[in-house]
């Protein structure tokens, strides 16, 4: 059986899928998640990539955010920590009556612990446990009938997301 040559250095791509699960400002819920890192492997043991990816919340974002990962060995099986930091932009949107756009999206972090498991010199599966904070800022206009002026108003709404994320997916280089 030959032996797996896996990565040292070099470009790499990471898609997973995940479940988050966990509390919102209003209510808790499960919500998917899809992300794709595209980045570079410095040595055996650290990797960071720019990462793009969907989570349907209540809002739909695309976050965008940088993504680090500690391998702990420097074989084809290893455990890894991971980070995350970025922002995530909504996909659903409208102009309100003053001209601006209702939703913003917000600050996304992220931290997980998992493994990579190389199945040949370039081709591997990933899975990984960890903890998502999200926010997304949104306003709401209100309108009533009546009355004198404007008859119109608006109301800024935070919303923060905690979640605990279950992911697994396919890397490769």
């Amino acid at each position: 059986k030959k032996p797996i040559n896996h990565m040292k250095s070099g470009y790499f791509n990471t898609t997973d899928f995940g479940i988050l699960f966990g509390q919102g400002t209003y209510y808790s819920t499960q919500t998917a998640s899809l992300n794709m890192i595209n980045g570079y492997q410095i040595n055996p043991h650290f990797a960071v990539g720019l990462g793009v990816g969907f989570e349907g919340y209540d809002l739909p974002l695309a976050p965008i955010f940088v993504d680090a990962k500690y391998f702990f060995l420097e074989k084809s099986f290893s455990p890894f920590v991971s980070f995350q930091s970025g922002y995530a932009v909504p996909l659903s949107n409208y102009v309100m009556a003053d001209g601006k756009r209702a939703n913003r999206g917000g600050v996304m972090l992220g931290a997980n612990i998992g493994f990579r498991k190389y199945l040949t010199d370039h081709f591997g599966l990933i899975a990984s446990l960890g903890y998502r904070y999200q926010e997304s800022h949104s306003s709401e206009e209100y309108y009533w009938w009546g009355g004198e002026g404007d008859n119109n108003s608006s109301t800024a709404i935070t919303r923060y997301y905690n979640r605990f994320a279950v992911r697994f997916g396919i890397t490769f280089n």
